[in-house]
């Protein structure tokens, strides 16, 4: 039996717009340009809203974060199954869930890379960036063939999506990505499931 899904109240699609405006400031001017007004006329809602969903900055600035967070990691979760079937490229995918359909900075990347840059001189922001690598160490976890890797590829992995960001080198990542998926056995793992489950 399906369930359908319960319609949002006006106060969470308020939140969600408030937290859909956070995210796309703190990529645009970082976390030192954005405030609680200038996320209320990004979202087209009043100063009193933001107030009211998240009393003080440093809990909207969380909540983003985490919001940032779970898009992007979605992001490869939805992939999965393509690349799995053989539909997507490995690589691809991976960039993919970084860019927009024009190539630009997806939004929900570019604050989880601020995050990781942010968290150096913030140790308020070092929780969160803890829960980002435990997430992203289970969505790898079953492509990478070793287990003592897994914190190595999800750290070279954060590391070439940065570069690709901040130097502009898609191909040279391109090339560096694919080279570390190998060398961590993601390729191989990915290989060996599609010759057991061709159905899959």
């Amino acid at each position: 039996m399906t369930t359908s899904r319960r319609p949002r109240s006006d106060g969470e699609r308020t939140r969600a717009l408030i937290l859909d405006a956070t995210v796309t400031l703190i990529a645009q001017v970082g976390l030192a340009g954005t405030t609680q007004r200038r996320v209320a006329a990004a979202a087209g809602v009043s100063l009193a809203s933001v107030t009211y969903h998240f009393a003080t900055l440093a809990d909207l600035i969380d909540a983003a974060i985490q919001h940032a967070s779970q898009r992007w990691i979605q992001a490869f979760e939805e992939r999965r199954d393509l690349v799995l079937r053989g539909e997507l490229d490995l690589v691809e995918s991976c960039l993919r869930a970084s860019q927009t359909p024009h190539g630009e900075p997806e939004p929900h990347a570019v604050v989880v890379f601020t995050l990781l840059i942010s968290a150096v001189q913030r140790p308020e922001l070092r929780a969160r960036v803890t829960e980002l690598i435990e997430r992203l160490r289970d969505v790898f976890a079953p492509w990478i063939a070793r287990t003592d890797f897994t914190l190595g590829g999800v750290a070279t992995f954060l590391g070439l999506g940065l570069l690709n960001f901040a130097a502009s080198a898609h191909d040279d990542v391109k090339t560096q990505m694919a080279s570390m998926l190998e060398h961590f056995g993601v390729t191989e793992t990915i290989a060996a499931h599609r010759t057991t489950n061709p159905s899959t």
